[in-house]
């Protein structure tokens, strides 16, 4: 059977262009009730995937891009996989998924959840901690008030831009003002900084009253206590834990180390902080291209 039959299959007719189904969870103990309930739900997602990926080969399912707000062919392949069930591999949905805007299922996620379920407009403040991506651009499109980052170390002073227009920031030292952001975006950059907190608690210093952070992190669902595979010993070097594991960079090709994989024990760190309403989201959509069984994005607001 055809991607296209699968997906079809799976539905029973067309998609209809119907908002995203979020599941709000605020701890261990509510996600596992979560998926014991989820347990025939979560099934038939796996069989559908993992009969659409069953070739190995790059393959394309039929979908909504909310960004683009048109139909397209959504296009997966096997890059960043690492996964086999029962033999068979498994494509890294929440990277891949692309549509002909180069946004994968991740990245546009990002923008429908900012816009529908956190109710983000153009005239919004809004602060993204990334500035070289397919993400950035197409936020600078639909927010004239955007800024973007990236952390360029030394190569130019924090807040300040390099002959690119690259903005040089660090989440643990922002040059912004307190509360400059309605909405701040850190996707994939907190378990890169050895003490979360630091990065946590500017991102609070900066956000407005009642301002909102959406963010992903690499996360273990199903446990209560980050896992930390590197720290910084008393003279600030590296001290390895597990094996060490880098992540890609959009402006280095060395990579960033990655310091810790987040339980659940974030959001109540979050919550610490002063950060309130913290929650995963969970959301999944063949009609989206939200592939992956269940995805999970983190939210959180600064107390008004």
């Amino acid at each position: 059977m055809s991607p296209v039959q699968s997906v079809k299959r799976f539905f029973g007719l067309a998609p209809k262009h119907s908002g995203l189904a979020i599941t709000r969870i605020g701890s261990l103990p509510a996600y596992e009730t979560h998926v014991r309930n989820m347990a025939k739900t979560h099934h038939e997602r796996w069989a559908m995937e993992l009969e659409l990926s069953q070739s190995g080969m790059e393959f394309s399912t039929p979908g909504r891009c909310f960004p683009c707000q048109k139909e397209v062919e959504f296009k997966t392949d096997f890059q960043y996989s690492t996964t086999r069930v029962n033999g068979q591999i498994v494509p890294n949905w929440r990277e891949r998924v692309l549509c002909p805007c180069q946004l994968n299922n991740r990245t546009r996620a990002s923008i429908q959840l900012l816009e529908e379920t956190l109710g983000a407009t153009k005239r919004d403040t809004v602060y993204i901690a990334e500035q070289v991506t397919p993400l950035y651009e197409m936020l600078r499109k639909r927010f004239p008030k955007l800024v973007g980052s990236e952390y360029l170390a030394d190569a130019v002073e924090y807040g300040q831009v390099n002959e690119r227009g690259l903005r040089n920031e660090s989440i643990t030292k922002l040059t912004f003002s307190d509360n400059s952001f309605q909405f701040v975006l850190n996707f994939d950059v907190l378990e890169h900084i050895p003490n979360p907190e630091d990065g946590l608690k500017e991102i609070y210093r900066v956000l407005a009253k009642g301002g909102k952070l959406l963010m992903s992190v690499p996360f273990l669902p199903m446990q209560q206590e980050t896992v930390v595979r590197a720290r910084l010993d008393s003279d600030g070097k590296v001290e390895h834990i597990l094996e060490a594991q880098y992540h890609g960079d959009p402006v280095s090709t060395a990579g960033c180390l990655c310091f810790q994989d987040f339980g659940w024990d974030l959001l109540d760190r979050m919550r610490a902080i002063g950060f309130v309403d913290v929650n995963m989201l969970l959301y999944w959509s063949a009609e989206y291209g939200y592939y992956g069984v269940e995805q999970m994005m983190i939210v959180g607001s600064k107390h008004r």
